[in-house]
C-alpha cells in the first residue's frame, strides 16, 4: 500500500521500500527454487514400498512415515 501510486509517502521513501520488497521477493524465490538442494531432508522419508511389504508380513507393525519418528497404525486386512 505504501508503494501504490496514490500513496502519500514521499518518493524518497518509496524507492528504498520498493528495493526492500524486490530483494525480499527475490530471496524467497531463490530459496524456493533451491529448496531441494538446500534442505534435502524435507524430501526424504522412509521407503514406502518396503514399509508396505513389512506391514503385509506383519499387519500389527506400524508404518513409518515422514517426519522421522512418526508412525501410522493400520487395521489388519480382514
Amino acid at each position: 500500500m505504501a508503494l501504490a501510486p496514490g500513496s502519500s509517502l514521499p518518493p524518497v521513501l518509496k524507492a528504498p521500500g520498493a528495493l526492500w520488497l524486490a530483494a525480499a521477493l527475490a530471496m524467497g524465490l531463490i530459496n524456493f527454487a533451491r529448496a531441494p538442494l538446500d534442505w534435502p531432508i524435507i524430501f526424504s522419508g522412509p521407503p514406502w514400498a518396503s514399509q508396505v511389504e513389512q506391514w503385509r508380513k506383519d499387519p500389527s507393525r506400524p508404518l513409518a512415515v515422514w517426519p522421522v519418528g512418526w508412525q501410522v497404525s493400520l487395521p489388519p486386512k480382514p
